[in-house]
């Protein structure tokens, strides 16, 4: 029987293979996705970069990294803030994670969740109730509502601590303004995310270490990083409508 299953699992992935080798590409918008294609499909699938662009927020972003920067020495009385993911998806356990940041319930926090997307109402309910009988309402705030995108940058500048204990890639606009703004990144270390950011020059964190570790460690600022890194190559306008022109050209 497990040989049966082998072989049919054999015979879908090279039936997917020989399909995905007649498209005639494939866009990404992260460049380590490309080792990903090349490792599921091969090297005859042409691959096409078209970077996520938002021209209207690169300064904006910009501006709240040096901000936050300036910044820093001020906030030593100020919570460390936790942002638990970007919306509300399974994928993102919020329920694991929230009873593993229970053993620093007792420590200056601020647990954020944004759920205003991704989860029923039921959810919402209950993963509200959950924070807030851990940590307090005092020491958890919930998204609901969505915001304008400028807000939502001034949000994510605000964060000390991001949780995104996921594999696939997911949440990568918010992840790369949040790196590039000096926020210390969890991220599962077998995922793309963590092998695509390392690749791109930013260090994260393991997610699977939250709870176990001191709050001193876990909680410990790290220092913004070059924003010459190949990850950020996307937050320069000119590049990203250079590259989308070319693009369309072929």
């Amino acid at each position: 029987m497990r040989l049966l299953k082998r072989s049919r699992e054999w015979k879908v992935r090279k039936a997917v293979r020989n399909k995905v080798s007649r498209f005639h590409s494939i866009g990404i918008g992260f460049p380590y996705d490309e080792r990903m294609i090349r490792k599921k499909y091969g090297k005859k699938v042409p691959v096409v970069f078209g970077p996520v662009i938002g021209p209207s927020s690169f300064e904006q972003v910009k501006q709240l990294r040096e901000a936050r920067i300036q910044m820093q020495h001020d906030r030593s009385a100020a919570p460390i803030r936790i942002l638990l993911g970007h919306s509300g998806f399974d994928f993102l356990e919020h329920e694991k994670y929230l009873r593993r940041l229970a053993s620093y319930k007792d420590e200056n926090i601020h647990i954020y969740m944004v759920l205003c997307y991704g989860a029923s109402p039921e959810k919402i309910e209950y993963l509200s109730k959950l924070a807030i009988t851990i940590f307090g309402a005092e020491k958890v705030s919930i998204q609901t509502e969505m915001i304008p995108s400028e807000d939502y940058n001034r949000f994510l500048s605000q964060m000390d601590i991001g949780i995104f204990p996921f594999r696939h890639q997911s949440a990568l606009g918010n992840t790369k303004r949040m790196a590039y703004m000096g926020t210390k990144l969890y991220f599962d270390p077998r995922g793309v995310l963590a092998k695509g950011y390392l690749a791109g020059g930013v260090k994260t964190y393991d997610c699977r270490r939250i709870g176990k570790i001191p709050f001193s460690e876990f909680s410990k600022p790290v220092a913004p990083p070059d924003p010459t890194s190949p990850l950020f190559i996307s937050h320069q306008s000119e590049y990203c409508v250079t590259a989308w022109k070319e693009l369309l050209v072929e």
